[in-house]
């Protein structure tokens, strides 16, 4: 990085910082500059701000255009402005946009990852933003965020969890991204390395639909809302609901938001305890463990069960799928499911009794909605209740075995709690 370079971004972001500041912005530009933005803060002024450090923002331009590390991006006579080619889309913008973007970008951390912001913070992610930039101009990885928001939970401003797929925080309370009736109300960020591409093609080469997935986006799409299930100890459960993905890159701007493609019922959004999002963490832990076992179709029938369904009788069916998941055979399936989850579940006779007993009118009760036969709402709303509480419970008591138990078939344990308990 040469000295002209860095003292010329300084400037600019010292510029660009004050004329963000949200305590005046409406003294410098009009409602209609900002659409349906209400109560904006920095990141949502940013645009704005370096937009009317011209001067300051044409002495920058100068002083990088002259960094020969960065010469992929420059203006050149007769070719296209490059284009940007990142997971899922792509854009194509002017030498000064990547410039401008890189303090859009440092203030979008701040507000996406609920970290306060400084001067001389601000300063440091601009500067950060600056080494990517170099990087990518040589053709090497950079540092970025996958964002995944949540609905279908609440965490206080002082709240976080940490998992092993990145930190949960509560959302900003003015952001408006979500997927059908649900808010955004959390929003997962987790750091990634990765390689792209900058082409000046007129029709450039996309990534493919079918690129593979980080781990960290799998890890939080499948295994965090079973974390919080397993974790919630009242009714409803809590079990969060993705409401969009994105990557904040320290290049581009964040304007736009992929989402799952699935409309979820409105959902109740429960606040865990200190307690429960301790013990969160630790069911996070533990399920990225054992990602590999065969506990994984149970665990998203219980999920959908909590937070996919919006009748309670499919809810039910769910819930008994998930048991058959877990200690299912290919015959006399009813008895042994319920014999095995009887063993599994409770060590005293007389508990055992009760709770066999309890099973099979779950089981039949689910038959009975199965084969159209809709019984009361008021006993299957408390059956799908039960259901569910039983599923969980099971789900924890394979992982305190722990060991094989995880990885075995469905029926090598239903055999295995039928003949020894």
């Amino acid at each position: 990085m040469t000295s002209s370079a860095i003292t010329a971004l300084i400037n600019l972001a010292k510029a660009a910082y004050a004329r963000s500041d949200p305590g005046s912005y409406k003294e410098k530009w009009s409602p209609a500059l900002l659409g349906a933005i209400t109560n904006p803060d920095r990141s949502q002024l940013m645009r704005l701000a370096v937009a009317d450090c011209w001067a300051e923002l044409n002495q920058t331009l100068q002083a990088l255009s002259e960094v020969s590390d960065l010469s992929v991006f420059l203006p050149a006579s007769g070719q296209f402005d490059p284009t940007l080619i990142y997971p899922g889309g792509s854009i194509r913008q002017p030498f000064s946009e990547f410039v401008a973007s890189l303090l859009t970008s440092a203030a979008q951390k701040f507000y996406f990852l609920r970290e306060e912001i400084t001067l001389h913070s601000f300063i440091e992610a601009v500067l950060a933003n600056y080494e990517n930039l170099l990087n990518q101009g040589r053709g090497e990885a950079i540092t970025a965020y996958n964002l995944i928001g949540y609905t279908g939970i609440q965490l206080s401003p002082d709240s976080q969890v940490s998992t092993p797929w990145g930190v949960l925080k509560g959302a900003p309370t003015n952001f408006r991204v979500g997927l059908g009736f649900n808010a955004t109300t959390a929003i997962l960020a987790a750091p990634c390395t990765m390689t792209l591409q900058v082409s000046r093609e007129e029709y450039p080469v996309q990534h493919t639909a079918d690129a593979p997935i980080a781990p960290t986006v799998e890890g939080a799409r499948q295994l965090l809302p079973m974390a919080f299930a397993m974790a919630s100890t009242g009714n409803p459960r809590c079990a969060p609901m993705i409401t969009f993905e994105a990557v904040l890159l320290p290049l581009v701007e964040l304007n736009s938001y992929r989402h799952p493609g699935i409309l979820y019922p409105i959902q109740p959004t429960p606040r865990p305890s200190s307690e429960e999002l301790e013990a969160t963490e630790a069911w996070a832990r533990r399920l990225e463990e054992s990602r590999g076992g065969s506990l994984q179709i149970a665990e998203r029938r219980l999920v959908s069960a909590i937070a996919q369904r919006a009748e309670k009788a499919d809810a039910l069916i769910d819930s008994v799928i998930a048991w058959e998941s877990l200690v299912g055979t290919r015959y006399r399936t009813t008895t042994r499911v319920a014999g095995a989850l009887t063993n599994l579940l409770e060590g005293e006779p007389a508990a055992r009794s009760a709770l066999r007993k309890k099973l099979l009118e779950i089981y039949e009760l689910r038959s009975r909605v199965v084969h159209g036969d809709l019984a009361g709402g008021d006993n299957v709303s408390m059956a799908s209740d039960q259901a569910i509480d039983i599923g969980l419970r099971a789900v924890q008591k394979l992982h305190d075995r722990g060991g094989d138990w995880l990885v075995v078939s469905s029926e090598t344990r239903a055999d295995r709690l039928n003949i020894q308990g």
